[in-house]
Parts: structure tokens; C-alpha cells; sequence
């Protein structure tokens, strides 16, 4: 599974890498490969406590 990461510097010094719903975490970082490498380490914690994703597809509604 892909999810879209937003990298951005941070005022003053360093990287944000954060992530949206439904994986709501951010992480910082010296450089952009330090911010991803904390974010993985966070998203990797809180799967490990029992924490699953999983794709749901929706299909149309028919009405009548």
C-alpha cells in the first residue's frame, strides 16, 4: 500500500514529514531521508500494538 507523504522544511532548520487520515503522524528530521526514516519508525510502532490498514471498496448504490 502507497500513501501520499508531504516533506516539507521547517523554519529555521531541518524536515516535517507528515502524513493524512488515516494515518494522521508527522515526524521530523535533519534531512528529507531522516524525516521519512522517523515517520516509518512511528507508523511501525502503532501497527505493532495491534493497529491495521486496510482497503475498503465501495461500490455504487443503486436507487430506485
Amino acid at each position: 500500500m502507497q500513501i501520499p507523504i508531504l516533506i516539507e522544511p521547517m523554519a529555521g532548520n531541518g524536515y516535517r514529514a507528515s502524513g493524512g487520515e488515516p494515518l494522521p503522524l508527522s515526524a521530523d528530521g535533519d534531512t528529507q531521508e531522516q524525516a521519512m526514516a522517523n515517520l516509518k519508525k512511528k507508523l511501525k510502532a502503532r501497527l505493532s500494538h495491534g493497529a491495521v490498514v486496510v482497503p475498503l471498496e465501495l461500490r455504487r448504490l443503486r436507487t430506485r
